[in-house]
Order: C-alpha cells, then sequence, then structure tokens
C-alpha cells in the first residue's frame, strides 16, 4: 500500500535528480567521458562517437508505476514525432 501511494512522487523524485545532476556538472563544462561495452540489442558506443547529437537515456525499472505511466508513453511520444531524425540505439 504505502508503494502505491508513494507512486506519484516518482517522476518529481526523478526531475529533482536530474537537476541535482545537472547542476554537478556545472554549465558550460564537458561532459565526462563515458562508455558503453554492449546494449542488449547492439554492439557499445562511446560518449566521443555520439558527439553533435541530441543523446536521450531513460532510466527506469519495469516495477516502477511511475516510469511505466511517464517514461513509457514518452518515449513513444518523441519516437512518433522525431521517427524520421532519429538513430535508436
Amino acid at each position: 500500500m504505502a508503494c502505491d501511494a508513494a507512486a506519484p512522487l516518482y517522476p518529481l523524485l526523478g526531475l529533482l535528480f536530474l537537476i541535482m545532476a545537472g547542476s554537478a556538472l556545472g554549465s558550460g563544462k564537458p561532459t565526462p567521458e563515458w562508455q558503453i561495452s554492449e546494449w542488449i540489442n547492439g554492439e557499445g558506443t562511446s560518449l566521443a562517437e555520439l558527439r553533435g547529437k541530441v543523446v536521450v537515456i531513460d532510466f527506469f525499472q519495469l516495477w516502477c508505476p511511475g516510469c511505466n505511466s511517464f517514461s513509457g508513453p514518452l518515449m513513444r511520444r518523441w519516437g512518433e514525432k522525431y521517427r524520421h531524425q532519429i538513430e535508436p540505439y
């Protein structure tokens, strides 16, 4: 029951995390380098290979009610809207 009551807070907590992460990086500073060695559906990549492109990283859990009700539909809408401009990984 307590988990269901907290579900509306998940998107807010995610937004708070992103704001804090953004302020920790600082404006105008380069993004730290990272490397993904392997995706579930393909080869890995690095941030350097994606330079100059918009990168959206969606962190979610299947058990998270807020993630399932917010993140999934949002990614689908963006995918439909920008389908001719994206290179999904």
